[in-house]
């Protein structure tokens, strides 16, 4: 399939809508996905895991290991498809999540043992003593926070650093104007502050009073987005043929869209004034699916290439000159043999699953996940995930009927243990 005719316009929505993802998963028995669209491939302190949002849950589940899925509560924050991002907002290394909900960007920012220290002055009967707990954050820390302007059509919002400063922003693109929300972050703690219990009032009464400088508390916000709107000449190809990546190599992320045999760019300036360079290349890709069609660093080189997956094939558009940062001249196109077993789009998800610098292909048809590892010039053979999936079983475990399209045990909206 070739990308659509170019969007001749890009709708606003005014508001991306809540949604609520189906509650699947109580208790993680086998393996379970959320619906199409809410799984993602995500770098945490424990590698690179694939989750999946469920309700009120996020479900990590490990790469290359027999360990099963780890259930972490987040709260039930999804918003419709399209406007759910995956990024390291807060430039720690690991990703995070977002969800906008019309002006309101719901966060779940991953902590990696971060201290905190509390200070607690009691007084009973005059007496005061100050006490001080220190522990750590760690899982999904939430914030809610405010954004100004419109959000463009489904698939033409993206999560990428457009300023360079070492944190995901979120763009969204309407036209000939790519909303850009810069985001800045602050800190989960604020310094100086403690709490005041006095047990000798009827009830005991609590207040925050400055303290000492080694206590510190839970901040009521962990950062803030500042929004700029950057032109472009537009020139759209279809949601699944546009991307957010690093094509030049120079450290800020760009946006490319695909149009039959033509890619435009539009390379970030860097900072938050500079806006966008504009370029178009010929390009003579075999595409395939859109959905199947991905942006990610191959050949680690430093720049994002393109791949289209069809078939036992994976062409790539990879980056020109490879391995010469922060300069763009072309795409020049391979086709690269790969294992044709694909599972559904919307559990096939391209990241660096061996920390080797290069973009993998992992693909999941229910609790089966294969994993192809990029070589630079092509794709190992598929390493089987199929147990990393499966919680500690009891026996007795039935799958549910796969949708006749798929053989095997099948991705519709809850999946169940494979037989």
């Amino acid at each position: 399939m070739r990308p659509q005719s170019t969007m001749k316009r890009l709708a606003l929505v005014a508001a991306a809508m809540a949604v609520a993802v189906p509650a699947h998963a109580q208790a993680l028995t086998a393996c379970k996905w959320g619906s199409p669209g809410y799984s993602w491939a995500m770098k945490t302190p424990e590698g690179t895991k694939i989750a999946t949002g469920i309700s009120g849950d996020v479900i990590l589940y490990s790469s290359l290991t027999l360990s099963p899925g780890k259930v972490i509560p987040v709260g039930n924050f999804w918003s419709g498809l399209g406007y759910n991002w995956v990024g390291d907002f807060n430039g720690d290394g690991f990703d995070d999540i977002a969800s906008a909900n019309g002006s309101t960007v719901e966060m779940r920012l991953q902590t990696n043992n971060v201290p905190i220290s509390e200070c607690r002055r009691e007084v009973v009967n005059g007496q005061s003593l100050t006490k001080r707990q220190d522990y750590k954050l760690s899982g999904f820390q939430k914030d809610s926070l405010q954004v100004s302007g419109s959000w463009g059509a489904p698939g033409y919002s993206w999560t990428g650093d457009f300023d360079g400063d070492g944190r995901a922003d979120i763009a969204t693109a309407s036209g000939n104007d790519v909303r850009i929300h810069f985001y800045d972050f602050t800190g989960y703690t604020v310094p100086a502050t403690q709490w005041l219990y006095d047990a000798g009032h009827s009830p005991a009464t609590y207040q925050r009073e400055p303290g000492y400088a080694s206590c510190s508390t839970l901040a009521d916000h962990f950062g803030q987005f500042t929004s700029k709107t950057w032109s472009v000449p537009g020139g759209w190809g279809a949601a699944d043929y546009s991307w957010a990546a690093d094509f030049n190599g120079d450290g800020t992320t760009d946006i490319a869209t695909a149009n039959g045999g033509n890619i435009r760019v539009f390379s970030s300036k860097g900072g938050r004034t500079g806006g966008f360079d504009s370029k178009d290349f010929s390009v003579p890709m075999p595409w395939g699916s859109g959905a199947y069609t991905w942006a990610a660093d191959f050949n680690k080189d430093g720049k994002a290439d393109i791949a289209s997956a069809s078939g036992d094939t994976i062409s790539i558009a990879i980056a020109q000159p490879v391995g010469q940062k922060g300069v763009l001249t072309g795409f020049a196109v391979e086709r690269q043999p790969i294992t044709n077993w694909w599972g559904d789009a919307a559990y096939t998800f391209v990241k660096d699953f061996t920390g080797d610098g290069r973009a993998d292909v992992a693909t999941a048809r229910g609790c089966d996940v294969k994993m192809s590892a990029s070589t630079g010039s092509g794709f190992a053979a598929p390493v089987d995930w199929r147990y990393s999936l499966r919680a500690p079983s009891t026996g007795g475990a039935t799958g549910i009927s796969p949708p006749t399209s798929y053989n095997g045990c099948g991705l519709g909206s809850v999946v169940g243990t494979c037989q």
